[in-house]
């Protein structure tokens, strides 16, 4: 092989790496990206703690509340 193409071949493996580099996200965005995620972790949770507590809501009090024999208390 001849030298001039051990040259181009790092240029070329120089030039991709630049372009690789350009392609990175910054600081700002990767935070951004991070910030985004755990918003919205946070509220699935919410939203997943809101449903289970109507859920128990149902099943715990509704029922009490349906028991005979509680006609006139509260």
């Amino acid at each position: 092989m001849e030298p001039g193409y051990w040259i181009g071949l790092q240029g070329l493996l120089h030039g991709f790496y630049a372009w690789l580099l350009r392609r990175m996200p910054t600081e700002r965005q990767r935070l951004l990206a991070v910030t985004i995620l755990a918003g919205g972790l946070c509220g699935l949770a919410a939203v997943a703690f809101h449903l289970s507590i109507m859920g128990l809501e149902a099943l715990l009090i509704d029922r009490a509340n349906a028991a005979p024999g509680l006609a006139g208390c509260g």
